[in-house]
C-alpha cells in the first residue's frame, strides 16, 4: 500500500484562515494608526512653520519624507484591514513599490550627505542599508511588472 501523501495547502488557503485574517486586520489597524499619527504630526509641523510659531526652522526634507511614509502606512493599512486584494498579487502595485524606493533613495542620499558633512564615516553603513532597501523596492516592482505582462507569442 502506497503511503498517503499529505495535501499541501496553497498560500491563499493559509491566508484565508481566521487567525491570519485577524492578524492582518490587527497589523493593518496599527499601520493605519501610524499613518494618521504621521499625518497629524506633519500638519502640526507645517502649521507651526507657516504661522511662525515654530521653535526652530523646519528642515525642508522632513515633509518630503514624512508625507509618502504616511501615505504608505495608510494605503497598506487600509488594504490589510479591508482585505482588499491586488491584481498583482502584492500589497502594493509596482508604481507604489517604485515610490517607496524613491523615498528610501531620498532618505539614503540625505543621510549619507549629512554623515559625510559631519565627518562620521563609520555611520555610512546606514546608507548601505538604505541602498539595499531601494534596490529591493525597484527590483520587486520590475518583478511584478514582468509577472503581470501576458506571455510573448
Amino acid at each position: 500500500m502506497a503511503p498517503r501523501q499529505r495535501q499541501r495547502s496553497t498560500l491563499e488557503d493559509r491566508l484565508a484562515s481566521p487567525v491570519t485574517h485577524w492578524a492582518y486586520r490587527l497589523a493593518g489597524s496599527v499601520l493605519c494608526a501610524f499613518g494618521v499619527l504621521i499625518a497629524v504630526g506633519l500638519i502640526n509641523v507645517l502649521w507651526d512653520a507657516f504661522t511662525d510659531t515654530a521653535v526652530k526652522p523646519l528642515d525642508p526634507v522632513l515633509p518630503l519624507v514624512l508625507a509618502p511614509i504616511g501615505a504608505f502606512c495608510l494605503e497598506i493599512g487600509s488594504r490589510l484591514v479591508l482585505g482588499r486584494r491586488n491584481r498583482h498579487g502584492s500589497l502594493m502595485s509596482p508604481r507604489s513599490w517604485r515610490v517607496l524606493g524613491v523615498v528610501f533613495a531620498v532618505v539614503t542620499v540625505w543621510l549619507a550627505w549629512s554623515v559625510t558633512l559631519a565627518g562620521r564615516f563609520a555611520d555610512l553603513d546606514v546608507g548601505l542599508m538604505g541602498a539595499l532597501l531601494t534596490s529591493f523596492c525597484f527590483g520587486f516592482a520590475s518583478y511584478l511588472d514582468r509577472r503581470s505582462r501576458p506571455p510573448a507569442p
